[in-house]
């Protein structure tokens, strides 16, 4: 090997190393933001947590190799759109934007590895602690039964966290993904429903699981469904704008479909109504249900939130933001789609259903996926053979890489 390659090689390893310890120290402090723990970092140590993790960022940067015109453009794009996620009351969208822009760095593998280690980890920490009291379950009524938070400040955190831990299992394993994985997955999916009653978590949930499974096995499936599905996000972003802003109380159709979705048409409707759009974004108020880091029920006189993602974001973020993040989606689940990486595009697909309904798939913490949006960036040199999903692939790819370079 020669010493420039050599260089490189000790540049990229440092550059890996310091962007996933920006990641885990970010995630970290983030998750425990969630948790009844969060008396432990909220205010000024989560504030440093996120100043250190822009710190090692840029060191990635700096260890990383040469910058082309295009990503020295885009990295100074990052100062109006943080300057922007600030007017909208959205800071931990620019943290997002920024590991999205440094995730370009490294292959998006290693970083679903880390994921599911802090993920997996973390989750399985907060909820064992809960179930033996070392921190406390709060309980609310369901529609059925109790429903417990499970060690977090709102319910419905658990199973979503769930969700994606199932997302990047699934990818990861590949085509090693096996029927007894998915039984036992599938266990574990049942039970959170039966403490946290989520729903929508857990019905996406076992979709990824028994599509993953089929996926798999089918790979050589030419079914014209697959051209539809990469502009998922557009069509549910479009479909659920339109209804919103539609909305007629006095409808059977509307009524009904408002009661389907537990009233957030017409909370939707209300805060469009009065907020109205605009290009650049605005900040909003909103009244949701949740926990205090103490563990107290913070106290709201009438529950008024926009969980529809794609409704939130045209508001709060404006037209231009929307137009430009969702056009960046379904350019990247065209390419997954066209490189054959369907497991991926079927994690989108439920991730854009699970976006009409919450508004939580927007975070980097809940949806570590959109870290492939840096596979948009150009970069000064792109290998012709695409980032594989599965173990054989990557073999390829491996045999590939090492006869080319003792060629």
């Amino acid at each position: 090997m020669r010493l420039s390659e050599l260089s490189r090689f000790q540049g990229d390893a440092y550059s890996r190393g310091f962007f996933l310890s920006a990641y885990a120290l970010w995630f970290v402090a983030s998750f425990l933001e969630a948790t009844l723990l969060a008396s432990m970092v909220v205010g000024a140590p989560f504030a440093v947590a996120r100043i250190m993790s822009y710190g090692l960022l840029i060191l990635s940067e700096l260890t990383a190799r040469r910058q082309t015109r295009v990503q020295t453009l885009l990295m100074l794009a990052l100062i109006p759109l943080g300057i922007q996620c600030l007017h909208s009351g959205i800071s931990l969208l620019f943290d997002e934007l920024m590991f999205i822009y440094f995730a370009k760095n490294l292959p998006f593998r290693s970083i679903a590895k880390a994921s599911l280690a802090l993920t997996g980890t973390l989750l399985l920490l907060v909820v064992a602690a809960s179930q033996v009291g070392l921190i406390p379950d709060f309980m609310s009524q369901g529609s059925v039964d109790s429903r417990h938070y499970l060690g977090f400040r709102q319910a419905l955190r658990a199973p979503q966290f769930f969700f994606v831990i199932v997302c990047l299992y699934v990818y990861l394993r590949g085509t090693r993904f096996c029927l007894l994985e998915l039984v036992a997955l599938s266990l574990i999916n049942a039970w959170f429903f039966c403490m946290a009653e989520s729903s929508l978590a857990v019905v996406l949930t076992e979709a990824a699981l028994i599509g993953a499974f089929f996926v798999r096995r089918r790979r050589s499936s030419r079914c014209p469904l697959w051209r539809v599905m990469p502009w998922a996000f557009v069509l549910a972003g479009v479909v659920s704008v339109a209804v919103t802003l539609c909305y007629d109380p006095s409808s059977s159709f509307f009524a009904l479909l408002n009661e389907a979705t537990e009233g957030r048409v017409a909370l939707g409707n209300s805060v469009f109504q009065e907020y109205g759009l605009s290009l650049l974004g605005q900040p909003l108020v909103l009244n949701g249900s949740s926990l205090d880091p103490s563990g107290q029920i913070v106290p709201t006189a009438v529950y008024r939130y926009v969980d529809c993602m794609y409704v939130k974001v045209l508001i709060q973020m404006g037209f231009l933001f929307t137009l430009v993040y969702f056009g960046a989606l379904g350019e990247l689940m065209r390419r997954l789609e066209r490189r054959g990486r369907k497991t991926l595009v079927l994690i989108f697909v439920l991730i854009a259903l699970h976006c009409l309904l919450d508004d939580l798939m927007l975070y980097l913490l809940y949806n570590p996926f959109i870290l492939l949006l840096s596979e948009l960036i150009p970069s000064e040199s792109t290998s012709s053979v695409p980032e594989a999903d599965n173990v054989r692939s990557n073999a390829k790819v491996a045999r590939w890489k090492n006869a080319t370079l003792s060629a």
